[in-house]
């Protein structure tokens, strides 16, 4: 998928909509070639444990910790104070998040 500012909207942007718009292109970018690398990685890990041990690892407990599917529910006060972080962490911005 080709990515760009089409020519029709970069003439009406103001010079900071278009800063904007090629920061969360490059943004894209940078997280598309993060997730390649590290399939790539682990790819690699589970062939060479393979080769090494015969066998690869269980699929489960490598699922759990990249949030396939959560090891324990979190209680409300967990939720809660998860709320509260996010609220903080995103407190400096103004209004409509930008």
């Amino acid at each position: 998928m080709a990515e760009g500012i089409a020519e029709q909207d970069f003439w009406r942007q103001t010079p900071a909509e278009t800063q904007r718009r090629l920061s969360a292109i490059r943004l894209r970018r940078n997280e598309a070639y993060e997730r390649a690398a590290w399939h790539g990685w682990h790819t690699a890990a589970y062939v060479l444990e393979g080769l090494f041990t015969g066998k690869l690892p269980e699929l489960e407990p490598i699922l759990a910790r990249v949030g396939g599917r959560p090891e324990r529910e979190q209680s409300d006060d967990e939720l809660l104070e998860a709320g509260r972080r996010l609220v903080r962490a995103f407190a400096h911005l103004p209004e409509g998040g930008e």
